[in-house]
């Protein structure tokens, strides 16, 4: 079983260190095959990736889900403490702000749903804010929402075997000041391990052959990507198709 029990510096550079392993990682069968679209694979000109001397990568975008009491609902204290963290100290304790802002991140699995009911959800809240729709009228929005974490793969993928997708993450703690709705302590994603994606020589040419965006209405994805999880727990691209 793959688990994940060190600090999350310490796994992330372990990950890096997996990076020469490309070819080791893609090779077998996939522990898990994700059809995403535009909205959750971004293209992005950052550092080159795993194996691409390019730069070229698509981006992992999600839903992080930063509301405090939404955290709570998906990140609950028996799933933190699951992950690495402790919470020996009472929120209303004089030193819990600084005791829990000093906490050290943890690296855990995270699975995220798939345009399910939990993003149906988010669009529902968001719909009664009007003020915030015109500037997400102009972005595509990921549909990837975490709604469990844990440190082992193969149990997460034994929970959620189909319509999910399971990502390494960092997660952090974060205090709710009393003066603003606490005393409070919560969980939420700080970043995605790896966040961007590789995109192989062999795929390059559909992205470069994508239309330019239409700017008048709704953004709409211009292709889908087929995201595989790898031996070594890390994603990489085997496919990019245009979207009519």
């Amino acid at each position: 079983m793959t688990r994940i029990a060190a600090p999350a510096m310490t796994i992330v550079i372990v990950v890096i260190a997996f990076s020469g392993l490309a070819g080791w990682n893609r090779s077998g069968q996939p522990r898990l095959v994700a059809t995403l679209t535009e909205r959750e694979l971004p293209q992005s000109w950052n550092a080159p990736g795993l194996d691409d001397k390019s730069g070229r990568q698509l981006r992992i975008e999600i839903e992080y889900r930063h509301d405090p009491l939404d955290s709570r609902n998906w990140l609950p204290e028996l799933r933190l403490r699951a992950i690495g963290f402790h919470f020996n100290v009472p929120m209303g304790a004089p030193e819990a702000a600084d005791t829990y802002a000093k906490t050290p991140t943890r690296l855990a699995w995270v699975v995220f749903e798939l345009d399910g009911p939990a993003w149906r959800d988010i669009e529902r809240r968001r719909a009664l804010q009007p003020e915030a729709q015109p500037a997400q009228q102009r972005q595509l929005q990921s549909r990837l929402v975490p709604v469990d974490a844990g440190p082992d793969f193969e149990t997460l993928l034994a929970r959620y075997p189909t319509g999910h997708l399971i990502l390494r993450a960092v997660v952090g703690l974060t205090y709710l000041m009393p003066e603003h709705g606490g005393p409070l302590v919560y969980g939420a994603i700080r970043k995605i391990v790896p966040g961007e994606i590789a995109v192989p020589s062999h795929l390059r040419a559909v992205l470069d052959a994508l239309p330019a965006r239409v700017e008048a209405g709704p953004p709409l994805p211009r292709y889908e990507a087929e995201l595989a999880m790898g031996r070594l727990g890390i994603p990489y691209l085997r496919g990019v198709r245009p979207l009519p």
